[in-house]
């Protein structure tokens, strides 16, 4: 068994970010879903509404599953920029990519509760695991660097 301390290899870390672009595309087809959802149950009670009216009666959640979107693939975009740095992990590396997919899963649920103007505190929520799945902008593990 490696040491922990010790530099894993390079395909080792190669399954690393497939495992977390596995992850990513996951959660942005989990932001869909509710969408499907509404669209499936309107078209059952609903006879001859418009697409517009569809689109209209559902803005907000619209509005929330662009914004996710977006806030994923900046997420993603952050990540494969840091990661790019690098050709070898360790188990810290695991460990923060293991947390940083955590909060890129959460971002649906936090969609959802989001997108729920009863509850009280969605919006903070979303805020929170949108804030925590950032990355950092600065390099503060240069001994796995490629250059």
């Amino acid at each position: 068994m490696a040491d922990p301390e010790e530099p894993r290899s390079t395909e080792g870390f190669r399954r690393l970010l497939a495992f977390t672009d596995a992850v990513v595309a996951i959660a942005l087809t989990l932001l869909v879903l509710p969408l499907t959802d509404v669209a499936t149950e309107t078209t059952r009670s609903s006879h001859g509404i418009t697409v517009w009216k569809f689109l209209g009666d559902n803005q907000n959640a619209l509005i929330n599953f662009a914004i996710s979107f977006i806030a994923i693939a900046v997420m993603w975009r952050d990540h494969h920029r840091v990661t790019e740095r690098y050709a070898l992990y360790d188990q810290t590396i695991v460990q923060l990519s293991m947390v940083w997919m955590a909060t890129v899963v959460l971002m649906p649920f936090a969609t959802i509760l989001n997108d729920n103007q009863a509850l009280k505190w969605g919006n903070s929520f979303y805020v929170l695991i949108a804030d925590l799945g950032g990355c950092p902008r600065s390099d503060t593990s240069p001994r796995h660097q490629t250059s």
